[in-house]
């Protein structure tokens, strides 16, 4: 197993597999280790998951040709763009629907259909009343981000960890700096990116980042391991940030991180020395594989009926 681990670190290890190890390693030694496939099934409605795919390559679709020719989107762009969604979201639905054998015209996939034209439509039109939402220069859309981190272990050894993930989006503001942005289709709130609450210490906050498997936690840990990628590659970004389609009005709602380069660390060795003792963890003998203890997030698990929940 100690092989199989080293071999999943070695071709690279994302954000979402981490927060999965820390909700349930149970589900991570399933699915990232012994990698146990559940027959595939006929899903004729979209799920939450098909949902946010629809959503996320509407937008990247209508966004990529600024990206690509590095001209910004401007405010004058924008009727255009809002009169061009449903057409570029029925052309993501098409794409999704394609393998669930089921029409995008028909019963609930129509209504999610409309439903994600208006969420798109109100994003685009909600960056004309954006404060310094407009001109926006994207730099990146479904970006591979990666990094190498160098992991100190109990014999010596410093093991070669490779990170990866995909950024919905990257900017560069207006001072040049970077912003690191993802989008969320459903309700996510500015304070549930503030791991470090009132009268905590940043050391606390910090053991929240590398330890809890709530839904804050998890956002932030995302955000934090995208800026991450980024600035080990000679890109720091300014900020890392949500946008819930949801909640338009917050904007893009960055994540606070101010705990990692508290009494003046700096953020990437901080940052590196953190991902250590999750990969440490992950890779210690005798930390014991376990269930989650949240029973909502049995749910949906494929592996339920495996693990008896």
């Amino acid at each position: 197993m100690l092989q199989a681990l080293r071999l999943l670190l070695d071709k690279g290890l994302s954000p979402t597999a981490l927060n999965e190890y820390l909700a349930c390693s149970l589900k991570f030694y399933f699915n990232r280790v012994a990698r146990f496939r559940e027959a595939d099934e006929v899903e004729e409605a979209l799920g939450a998951d098909g949902f946010g795919t629809v959503v996320h390559e509407a937008l990247e679709d209508m966004l990529t040709p600024f990206q690509k020719s590095g001209q910004p989107l401007t405010a004058a762009d924008i009727p255009g763009l809002v009169q061009l969604a449903p057409m570029m979201v029925q052309k993501a639905l098409r794409k999704e629907e394609k393998d669930r054998h089921a029409r995008a015209d028909e019963g609930l996939n129509h209504v999610l259909g409309q439903v994600a034209s208006q969420l798109v439509r109100r994003y685009l039109e909600g960056l004309l009343t954006e404060k310094d939402g407009l001109p926006l220069q994207i730099q990146g859309l479904e970006e591979e981000l990666h990094a190498t981190v160098f992991v100190p272990l109990p014999d010596g050894e410093k093991l070669p960890v490779r990170l990866v993930g995909f950024a919905d989006r990257v900017d560069q503001l207006p001072d040049g700096r970077l912003r690191v942005v993802d989008y969320k289709t459903g309700l996510v709130l500015a304070h549930e990116l503030k791991l470090q609450k009132r009268n905590e210490t940043a050391a606390e906050a910090a053991e929240r980042l590398v330890l809890d498997a709530t839904y804050s936690a998890d956002k932030v840990r995302q955000l934090w391991l995208y800026r991450f990628m980024l600035a080990q590659n000679g890109r720091p970004a300014a900020d890392a940030a949500i946008i819930s389609l949801r909640n338009l009005p917050a904007g893009p709602m960055p994540a606070d991180m101010g705990f990692i380069t508290a009494d003046g660390q700096d953020f990437l060795p901080r940052s590196e020395e953190l991902l250590g003792r999750i990969i440490r963890r992950i890779l210690d003998p005798q930390e014991p594989i376990r269930k989650t203890d949240d029973l909502d997030k049995c749910q949906y698990c494929p592996y339920k009926g495996i693990c008896a929940r």
